[in-house]
């Protein structure tokens, strides 16, 4: 399922931050090269928001990534048994 940010409800989940999606939304964070990480409990629509704010940065051409923490420190793992450092890019 596509998730967009236009589709997503904050009246569901009052707690979340609407105006800070507003200001990421701008994607200022990208072009200065920082990270966006989403932390609270299960079902509170951190994929939701993460995939809608890539998916809308992507159609202006900008580059993104989106990785679950589990996937990330799978990954992260893996590296470290073949001494390897991960680049994203």
């Amino acid at each position: 399922m596509i998730k967009i940010l236009d589709s997503f409800d904050f009246r569901v989940i009052p707690s979340l931050n609407k105006k800070l999606a507003g200001e990421l939304a701008q994607y200022e964070y990208i072009e200065r090269r920082l990270n966006v990480i989403t932390l609270c409990n299960s079902g509170m629509g951190k994929t939701h928001i993460a995939t809608g704010l890539d998916m809308e940065a992507c159609q202006k051409g900008m580059p993104t990534l989106f990785s679950r923490a589990s996937t990330l420190v799978n990954e992260l793992m893996e590296a470290r048994g073949d001494r390897r450092l991960v680049r994203f890019k």
